[in-house]
């Protein structure tokens, strides 16, 4: 039995992993694992101890509210 999966392009996925963040966004890697660790990051999931998915609509609200992404 065969699936045929076809893949969404980023702007129509739900959830997108850390590095599809940060191609979708411009934002590097370093920058937004540091956006993820702060305490107010709503648009992350964790999956188990070491995974995280990012909920694409929710990081776009949360860019669109914050214009200084620095410590």
């Amino acid at each position: 039995m065969e699936k045929n999966v076809q893949a969404l392009s980023i702007d129509k996925k739900y959830s997108i992993s850390v590095e599809e963040a940060c191609e979708y966004t411009g934002i590097g890697e370093n920058t937004m694992y540091s956006l993820i660790k702060r305490e107010g990051a709503k648009f992350c999931c964790r999956v188990g101890d070491r995974k995280c998915v990012i909920i694409r609509h929710k990081l776009e609200e949360f860019l669109d509210s914050h214009y200084d992404l620095t410590a």
